[in-house]
């Protein structure tokens, strides 16, 4: 693809024709733009109660929306008469609805139309080509109101993170973000910019897989929020409740399912750093261009905002070709940028090679003054290579990684550990990308000597199933075994536990060995059909610890 077609590509990524529908139901009490009658987000998101809550004009809404979409080269096309009401809350949820909020019709939640509808919202945006004919025949009569949008969005997204920062007034525009993109090391080097802020005394916050955490006025407090980014208006209300805690600077991750829907529209953000993408979510992209394209196009809303572009190029096999095609990017829209190939030595709780670059790329963003030392005291992410002491000479991990390359880098570390010998406990998650099964697979069966596979979120999948693909790496042509043992255990606890047993078995013999479980980390479920049960491989690790010291 030409430099020319890649860039029409990123920019299409996102845009497709819509026309939405907004739907006036409730009357209208004239008020002003912003009410302060007790604070109602805050508590919810677990930060301070500020005494405001935020009350807006849908009719004001919509002619600050209309603003935003028309700056960005489109328009509203208004059929009908609009009714006055007042809005408290945007939401795509239609188990939050009450009679003064606006719901939002989207790919998550367009099966729930009628039991919106049920709820009495005060307003209801969705494209048309979400609802059928005869349902937009219905509503037009019971005062539908189209828009349309030019160049309009293939996603809902686009418009509800406009809308959503009309609503909330813009609280990204009042701080500085940092996203951070890429298939493996989010998660680390957000906390890491969070961590070289925190330390520096300044009221920040990070944003993602782990939840939200804030740091103001001395005190921390974190909360789930069951995204990696968060929707678009949930990522508002978010950053509002933060702004109005004195938060000056946010560490967000920035996901590319998120980027593709358009979550991140209209978000200020100063920085975008890109450590790298391997092979995941194929199943929502399909392919590997249409991932990166996804990935990319989080630094053309960072450009938006005159930010800056910090690049990682250099993986595990040496420079990164998608890194190339970044920076050839960020060039063409003339973005200011810095790539990264060498690394400054830093002291880390976990100094493994992929920890030092993150440390290197964390250190670039938060723009800290380089000291060996900064992240020294920083506490272990959860679920990232978390090192449990079982016994002397038995060493187990426990990591998130649920990649071929995230686990291919990991047991690549453990083999220059020198351990003698070294069990992978890990599986796949059920209705995720198929294609990496085999492939994590591969890479277990190449860099460990014992490897049991076993189950990982089967969801609405056969766990049998699942566990047979990834065995099936063993008949990979070419394949460069390294492990001597390899069973198909579905119970996860009992595989663990299996793992350990025999690492204990051979530690008293003298030889020095790793249990590393890969896949789930910080999470304390297993999740089967619809049913999420509790679990834990942290828990099970120190329950048998306890039990061989007893």
């Amino acid at each position: 693809m030409g430099p020319g077609n890649e860039n029409q590509a990123i920019s299409k990524t996102l845009e497709v024709g819509e026309i939405l529908a907004i739907r006036a139901l409730a009357a209208f009490v004239p008020t002003s733009l912003w009410k302060t009658a007790g604070h109602r987000l805050a508590p919810r998101a677990g930060l301070r109660d500020t005494g405001r809550s935020v009350l807006l004009n849908l009719s004001e809404l919509i002619q600050k929306t209309s603003a935003l979409v028309s700056r960005a080269g489109g328009e509203l096309r208004q059929q009908g008469i609009l009714q006055p009401v007042e809005v408290d809350r945007i939401t795509d949820d239609s188990r939050q609805i009450s009679n003064a909020s606006v719901f939002a019709v989207t790919a998550l939640s367009q099966n729930h139309l009628e039991s919106a509808l049920d709820r009495n919202p005060a307003a209801i945006i969705a494209p048309a080509n979400m609802i059928s004919g005869a349902l937009l025949e219905a509503y037009s009569k019971k005062g539908l109101i189209l828009f349309g949008g030019k160049p309009a969005r293939s996603r809902p997204e686009w418009l509800l993170s406009l809308m959503a920062g009309a609503f909330f007034d813009h609280p990204d525009r009042k701080m500085d973000i940092v996203a951070v993109t890429g298939t493996n090391g989010k998660t680390s080097i957000s906390r890491m910019i969070y961590h070289a802020w925190k330390k520096q005394d300044v009221p920040c916050a990070v944003i993602g897989t782990l939840g939200a955490t804030i740091f103001a006025d001395g005190r921390e407090s974190t909360i789930q929020t069951g995204y990696t980014t968060p929707r678009s208006y949930q990522l508002l209300e978010l950053l509002a409740d933060m702004e109005r805690t004195g938060v000056e600077k946010v560490a967000l991750e920035a996901s590319s399912e998120a980027l593709a829907l358009g979550r991140l529209e209209g978000i200020r953000m100063v920085g975008a750093v890109f450590c790298g993408i391997s092979v995941d979510h194929l199943d929502y992209h399909k392919t590997m261009e249409r991932y990166f394209l996804a990935k990319a196009h989080l630094f053309s809303l960072v450009r938006r905002s005159e930010g800056r572009a910090i690049i990682q190029d250099l993986g595990e096999q040496g420079p990164d070709p998608y890194a190339k095609k970044l920076v050839e990017y960020v060039k063409r829209i003339g973005m200011d940028f810095t790539v990264v190939r060498e690394f400054r030595p830093f002291d880390l709780n976990v100094p493994v090679d992929f920890n030092i670059r993150n440390a290197n790329l964390a250190w670039l963003a938060s723009g800290a003054e380089h000291d060996a030392k900064l992240f020294a005291d920083m506490p272990d992410v959860p679920g990232r290579m978390n090192r449990l002491d079982v016994l002397p000479g038995l060493d187990a991990i426990v990591d998130y990684a649920h990649t071929p390359d995230a686990l291919e880098r990991i047991l690549g570390q453990l083999k220059k550990t020198g351990y003698h010998r070294i069990y992978c406990v890990f599986g796949c998650g059920g209705d995720r990308d198929p294609s990496k099964r085999i492939l994590m697979g591969q890479a277990a069966l190449e860099a460990a000597t014992d490897v049991i596979v076993t189950d990982d979120n089967p969801r609405s999948e056969d766990p049998d199933e699942i566990r047979r693909q990834i065995m099936e790496a063993r008949n990979v042509p070419g394949l460069s075994p390294s492990y001597e043992t390899l069973r198909n255990i579905g119970d996860r606890k009992q595989a663990i536990r299996l793992a350990l047993q025999e690492a204990s078995e051979e530690c008293r013999k003298g030889l020095r060995c790793c249990v590393l479980v890969a896949g789930k980390g910080h999470e304390d479920y297993q999740i089967y059909g619809k049913e999420k049960r509790h679990f834990s491989d942290a828990e099970v690790v120190m329950e048998f610890k306890a039990e061989v010291k007893s």
